[in-house]
């Protein structure tokens, strides 16, 4: 992520409110994409990468953590983050949050940790995003999520 030096892991049960989908960005996401094919998706308007996981990949525990690992390294490649060596470890050259969820992943390159004294985490692009009071809710819903969202991401390439 943007905030943390470090990589850390958020569990999150489903659905996030009984009123909405599972993950309420996930209308979005293309529902027959072909299976581990690395994409964008239009109508999100920040550098990403997302890719729909085979049916039954959680049935086999170590191929999963095999092809999702794979997936994972060409979705950072597709973001144009690269892996670099420094004192002894591999790290990446920019920070990102991924998503994995049981049908699909979804990366996105990060450019800041906050918008407007706003934290944003990994669950902002999953469409939860966590204010402390009503002044800040009312710049959520005045600005819009998906800005919100834009101004602490990369910026989506121009396309040719």
């Amino acid at each position: 992520g943007a905030s943390q030096r470090h990589k850390h892991l958020q569990l999150v049960p489903l659905p996030l409110t009984p009123e909405l989908p599972a993950v309420p960005i996930s209308p979005l996401f293309p529902s027959g994409g072909a299976a581990t094919d690395i994409g964008s998706i239009a109508s999100l308007p920040f550098k990403h990468a997302f890719c729909c996981l085979p049916a039954g990949v959680w049935e086999e525990p170590f191929s999963a953590a095999e092809l999702t690992f794979q997936l994972y390294q060409k979705m950072l490649a597709h973001c144009g983050i690269e892996s670099m060596q420094q004192e002894g470890r591999l790290l990446q050259s920019a920070p990102y949050n991924l998503l994995l969820h049981r049908r699909w992943m979804l990366l996105v390159a990060r450019s800041g940790e906050h918008w407007e004294g706003i934290s944003v985490n990994a669950l902002g692009y999953a469409g939860s995003l966590f204010v402390r009071n009503q002044d800040e809710l009312q710049q959520v819903l005045e600005t819009g999520p998906m800005q919100l969202l834009r101004a602490v991401s990369l910026p989506t390439p121009p396309s040719d």
